[in-house]
């Protein structure tokens, strides 16, 4: 298949005129571009001397199309076409490799469909050819070099972070910490004041984007795996992002497979805190449904985890009692919320509460809290 290429692009150069490989190499330095190729360079690769590279075919094509305009005989847009070149090359270099190498590379992304569409339209070969060239590697040899030229040119690198969420969870994680050491969750302040810590620019955009999809993609199934192998990678600041994002995303009974999970793994702590972070983080209409279905389940802690942490917020507790209010024990998770407010909080409660009909008897409870008349002491029982 090398040979083939050679060959096509031999023939290429004799329909454009058959250019000299001095001219050649004056119409790629007209090109602009930092990489060189010297003159002994393109005769081996016209000769099949040289492997040939994605963007030094694509390079010399463009400059045979330019010395077929130069002599009054454009060749056919067909002909010149990147598109059609690039997936020769690709398909070129597939077939380079032996069995014995393709097994060794162990391919865990070998059949991962990387976007190169937007580095072609930016004309980016170079990234497209650490893509390319790194077949069959780790993702977390490569991918934080892609991304830096990605951000380099203020592109976004989110079609790759999601591309690279499909690989097994221990891959992936692998990728996380690659990440976290080209781009680190806080940079160095810039400031005398040593607590002045900053986000550094493109965290957000790759770990971050990156474990946000592993939390789709693995959550319910390998949330265990992940949160082990991000604090073994030593980057375990991640775990709670993780699982924010895995009760913001996921179904109840998807939340329930993974609370089960971590469980099994010896995680309750992680557990309760998805639980928690699911109450307190989750989008306020959907969070409901997921204390609705440990109800069901008769799983009433657990429930009870994601009610309390419902109850750190006016607007969440409201909907926690409205959602309750036909249980048998609605009474008694009123009262038991109503306990974890805090006596500085009570304003903001109190304001809620009272715009809701159905609740507005309970700002009178929390004024005697605060010092008003009632049965309640200036602090709660916890």
């Amino acid at each position: 298949m090398q040979a083939g290429l050679d060959r096509r692009l031999q023939e290429l150069r004799l329909r454009a005129g058959s250019p000299t490989y001095r001219e050649i190499e004056r119409l790629l330095e007209r090109q602009g571009r930092q990489e060189r190729i010297a003159r002994s360079t393109i005769q081996e690769k016209f000769t099949g001397k040289s492997t040939l590279k994605l963007g030094e075919v694509l390079r010399l094509v463009e400059a045979l199309a330019e010395h077929a305009r130069f002599i009054g005989a454009p060749l056919p847009p067909q002909e010149t076409d990147q598109e059609a070149w690039r997936q020769w090359v690709v398909s070129a270099q597939a077939s380079h490799s032996t069995p014995e190498e393709t097994k060794a590379a162990a391919p865990a992304n070998i059949d991962l469909e990387w976007p190169l569409d937007p580095l072609y339209q930016a004309g980016m070969l170079d990234v497209v050819e650490i893509v390319l060239e790194s077949r069959g590697q780790p993702t977390a040899n490569w991918l934080p070099r892609v991304a830096r030229e990605m951000m380099r040119a203020e592109m976004s690198c989110m079609s790759f972070m999601r591309t690279a969420a499909m690989e097994p969870p221990l891959e992936t994680v692998k990728t996380a910490a690659a990440l976290h050491q080209e781009f680190p969750n806080f940079a160095e302040p810039d400031t005398d004041d040593p607590w002045a810590l900053r986000s550094a620019p493109g965290n957000s955009e790759t770990v971050l984007t990156l474990l946000r999809f592993t939390a789709r993609k693995h959550g319910s199934t390998a949330a265990p795996t992940v949160v082990a192998g991000l604090r073994r990678a030593g980057i375990g600041e991640y775990v709670e992002h993780l699982l924010i994002c895995i009760g913001q995303w996921h179904l109840a009974p998807n939340i329930e497979k993974a609370v089960s999970h971590l469980r099994a793994a010896e995680m309750n702590r992680d557990a309760n805190n998805l639980l928690a972070l699911t109450g307190s983080q989750r989008i306020l209409d959907r969070t409901f449904e997921i204390a609705e279905h440990f109800n069901k389940t008769n799983a009433i802690s657990d429930r009870d985890t994601i009610l309390r942490a419902m109850a750190t917020d006016p607007l969440r507790m409201l909907a926690a009692f409205e959602g309750s209010k036909d249980w048998p024990d609605a009474e008694k998770i009123i009262d038991t919320l109503i306990l974890l407010i805090h006596p500085s909080n009570n304003a903001d409660f109190c304001e809620a509460f009272q715009e809701n009909e159905d609740f507005k008897h309970l700002a009178v409870r929390l004024g005697g809290w605060s010092g008003g008349t009632g049965s309640y002491p200036d602090e709660p029982p916890f």
